[in-house]
């Protein structure tokens, strides 16, 4: 039900965003043909997929697009089909099914599917259309970045084309069905919309907070990695949107704990007595049902389009700063691609933005 109605605000929001004059875009040949590559090779990952799936696999690398977790993935979107709308991503449950609250995806593909065709290939092109969609969107969002702070014809717009839209080894997810096909897209998005709501449109910001409700849904731990970027731009968010960051942030705590269980915390033991950290839990679960809404309610209020400005653009040492911890951190504690991968594209947007920043804080601010 909570992605539906995600659904419903983002289709309702987007137009808003998108097609007001004053963040309308043209179009040039350039933008016709790197979308028509995206579409290419979006086309071609979708036959090459096939073609695995239906030779058994070809090595570890390549298994085939439904194996281990992506089978589950299938199976829950066949069975949400009955009613998509009964389903709680919120919790995990549809009916007498009851799992942890990782059931974006299959509830995403589930409303979408109107015809509740339950063939396999025709779900994983619907997979695939979703993220080619999203794509096309981190571009839409990139080319008003770019615009901007005037790289849009530049060597710098190619290697953001190539981070936020078109990444080589999105690719290869993409050859799987699995949530990552999806919320990476998100993770990236997010992070374009958030720096426009402070250097364009508030606008921005409402689709800012849906995309934040998607990955929540989806992998609530990669909204820490949001998190972690937006604080970098503390300095150029308001005081609402600091609030709004630190809503989400609770709901990420609790939907972690439903997640991954309270243990996840063990860690932190040091500095905090772990039942303490329970008994916040406990206090806040009944209660993000309405936590939800309160944040889709927010996000209303930020599409009467308030135009965005600010001085204050981080620096290239914070970037690298904060690139080299996050590095360091990849290095010493991951063990899981799965885990690595998200850090690791965190951290080629903190070092293109590093590279950026100069040239932003000379010609923008």
């Amino acid at each position: 039900m909570f992605i539906f109605i995600t659904l419903i605000a983002l289709f309702f929001l987007l137009p808003l965003s998108l097609l007001s004059k004053t963040t309308r875009l043209s179009v040039s040949r350039i933008d016709v043909f790197l979308l028509n590559l995206l579409l290419f090779l979006f086309v071609f990952i979708f036959i090459f997929s096939i073609f695995v799936d239906l030779q058994g696999g070809i090595n570890d690398y390549f298994p085939g697009i439904f194996i281990n977790d992506a089978h589950r993935y299938l199976l829950e979107t066949r069975l949400f089909l009955a009613n998509p709308l009964e389903v709680n991503e919120l919790i995990g449950s549809y009916r007498d099914y009851n799992v942890t609250p990782k059931m974006g995806l299959s509830s995403l593909l589930a409303n979408l599917n109107i015809f509740k065709v339950k063939d396999k290939y025709f779900i994983y092109a619907e997979l695939l259309c979703v993220s080619f969609l999203l794509c096309c969107l981190n571009y839409m969002f990139l080319k008003k970045l770019a615009t901007i702070f005037n790289f849009n014809n530049s060597w710098r717009f190619v290697i953001a084309f190539s981070i936020f839209v078109c990444f080589p080894l999105e690719f290869y997810w993409k050859t799987r069905f699995l949530r990552e096909v999806i919320v990476h897209t998100l993770l990236l998005g997010s992070i374009l919309l958030l720096i426009l709501s402070c250097y364009s449109n508030e606008r921005f910001f409402s689709i800012f907070i849906l995309y934040c409700l998607f990955i929540l849904m989806f992998r609530a731990q990669l909204f820490l990695l949001v998190f972690l970027f937006a604080m970098i731009f503390y300095k150029a968010l308001d005081k609402k949107k600091m609030i709004i960051l630190l809503s989400i942030s609770l709901f990420t705590f609790v939907q972690i704990i439903l997640a991954s269980g309270v243990s996840i915390f063990k860690p932190l033991l040091i500095f905090v007595d772990l039942t303490l950290i329970y008994s916040i839990f406990e206090f806040l679960e009944d209660k993000v049902s309405i936590l939800y809404f309160v944040l889709v309610f927010c996000s209303l209020l930020f599409s009467r389009g308030k135009r965005a400005y600010n001085s204050y653009f981080p620096s290239f040492k914070l970037f690298i700063t904060i690139f080299i911890s996050i590095f360091t951190f990849i290095l010493m504690t991951m063990d899981s691609i799965r885990f690595f991968y998200p850090v690791m594209l965190m951290s080629l947007v903190l070092l293109f933005f590093a590279f950026i920043s100069k040239k932003i804080k000379k010609d923008f601010i």
